[in-house]
């Protein structure tokens, strides 16, 4: 998808997709160049998100997918490999 078909919901549709379609023989390729953000928590750790493109830094938690949610998604994903290709500009 491109420029306004990527969306937060959009890209997580794709994930579903893409979770009902592999099978464990099957090998993916997912592709994502846009913008991400680094936030810094608490504890000194910090947390990457992705934004889409209605994303918002202010509104980081309901505008944006988390790594933590990449990874979820990527473990449910049947296929025998998934490599993820990551180009990101930082949010200013």
């Amino acid at each position: 998808m491109y420029d306004k078909e990527a969306t937060k919901a959009n890209i997580l549709k794709a994930f579903d997709k893409l979770r009902k379609a592999t099978a464990p023989n099957d090998r993916v390729v997912i592709f994502y160049a846009g913008h991400g953000v680094t936030e810094s928590m608490e504890d000194g750790r910090e947390k990457g998100f992705i934004l889409p493109v209605e994303g918002s830094e202010s509104e980081i938690l309901t505008s944006s997918i988390s790594t933590d949610q990449l990874n979820e998604m990527n473990n449910l994903i049947r296929a025998k490999q998934v490599f993820f290709l990551c180009t990101l500009g930082m949010a200013a």
